[in-house]
């Protein structure tokens, strides 16, 4: 570091001056300030630094970065917790790189991303009631901590995150979603395994051929909603046939990879309602990019038909989860 600071500096440098920089230390520096996610009035201090004043001066510019963002990151959420209100669930999914004191590098390498962009939004409020409260008291001492993105969200009344490492740290309740690579990593049903779903359901323990189930509840899904099955991704059925067979509690699908409306949504209602069949509740669908309002109600729509068609009463309760490009007036 010190030889970059040698070419680039102006040649009649003090040589005296590199030295100095090799030195230095933190060992007279003293901070003060007021505990993270703490309330503060105007015109208080939120962090007072004291010190040799080259020192100080060196830090300055990663204290404000640290601070800044932080709070620009709380405020944003604080903004969408408002609007979510208390019928929404706002959850922190971590699916890239943020701006922030390390450049995009957070200190143990965290995926992180922008509150604007990769926070998810239940769009319950359209539809029903759905409540989600999380009471959890975690106390830990450590060195380093992951993005200030998701610090900076849990204040603000954010109810989930998908940084592991944030909620061994401090205690926020954990959550993931399947992801667009993932299902377009299938291409067929051949793929799908295991083929006979060994674990049978809750209602009935005897194997079960959860391919031909499923296949034969999409042809009735299709004839309800008069949509062509010819149309519908065979890959995608797989992929979300694969991960209802790992995760048959926690089946939450994102159904816009490839057409919503032609494949994602025909392809969810199939799978969960072999679920239902077995006894299992599905939690619900992703929705990743278009008009989130507007889908989302055509969504709900379906789902509201295939209670009542197939007596599927779990449909009722599906969660709708908005992700990309929301902002607290979207």
């Amino acid at each position: 570091d010190v030889e970059f600071l040698r070419s680039v500096m102006p040649p009649t440098t003090d040589p005296a001056f590199f030295q100095f920089l090799l030195q230095l230390d933190a060992s007279r520096v003293t901070l003060r300030s007021v505990p993270e996610g703490s309330v503060v009035f105007a015109r208080v201090p939120l962090m007072e630094v004291e010190g040799p004043l080259a020192v100080v001066q060196l830090v300055e510019t990663s204290l404000l970065c640290l601070v800044n963002y932080a709070s620009l990151v709380c405020s944003n959420a604080a903004r969408f917790r408002m609007a979510a209100g208390q019928r929404g669930s706002c959850w922190r999914w971590d699916s890239g790189e943020p701006r922030g004191p390390t450049g995009g590098s957070p200190p143990l390498a965290t995926p992180t991303s922008e509150v604007s962009v990769c926070c998810g939004v239940t769009l319950q409020h359209l539809t029903h009631t759905h409540t989600h409260t999380h009471t959890h008291t975690h106390t830990h001492t450590h060195t380093r901590a992951p993005s200030p993105c998701t610090g900076g969200t849990w204040p603000s009344g954010f109810d989930l995150t998908s940084n592991v490492q944030a909620g061994f740290l401090f205690g926020i309740p954990v959550t993931g979603t399947m992801a667009h690579s993932y299902v377009t990593s299938f291409t067929s049903l051949e793929e799908v395994w295991p083929q006979v779903y060994a674990g049978g359901g809750q209602r009935d323990p005897e194997p079960v051929d959860l391919i031909s189930l499923t296949k034969g509840l999409l042809t009735r899904v299709c004839e309800l909603l008069g949509a062509e099955a010819g149309r519908v991704h065979e890959g995608e059925l797989a992929a979300f046939l694969s991960y209802a067979a790992a995760y048959p509690h926690n089946f939450l699908s994102v159904i816009d990879s490839y057409s919503v409306g032609c494949s994602g949504l025909l392809n969810f209602c199939a799978v969960a309602l072999a679920l239902c069949e077995l006894g299992y509740r599905p939690v619900g669908v992703r929705l990743d990019s278009g008009d989130l309002c507007s889908l989302s109600v055509d969504v709900r729509r379906v789902f509201r038909r295939c209670s009542q068609h197939f007596s599927a009463p779990a449909f009722d309760s599906l969660i709708i989860v908005g992700t990309n490009n929301i902002s607290e007036k979207s």
